[in-house]
């Protein structure tokens, strides 16, 4: 029997060890970004009493981890050359 591959993660939900793995983050680090006010990581919905995330909020929040961090290092980058400029 073939597996059906999920079309639409929107209604996917992770526990915290599938979010350590997708983040790089442990889970104390993913507790205080998503209580920080403003959070800074998806909230958790809770089913009964375990935090789940939904995957397509964790996949956005990592595509735009990764693209601040791309500006961060072009700017980076170019502050680099200004400095060295003389």
């Amino acid at each position: 029997m073939r597996s059906k591959k999920i079309a639409d993660d929107s209604e996917v939900l992770v526990g915290i060890s599938d979010v350590e793995a997708l983040t790089g983050y442990e889970r104390t680090t993913i507790w205080r970004k998503s209580r920080a006010e403003p959070p800074t990581f998806p909230r958790p919905n809770y089913v009964g009493n375990r935090r789940m995330w939904r995957l397509a909020d964790v996949r956005e929040w990592l595509s735009a981890e990764m693209a601040r961090s791309a500006s961060s290092r072009r700017g980076a980058g170019n502050l680099g050359a200004i400095a060295g400029a003389k």
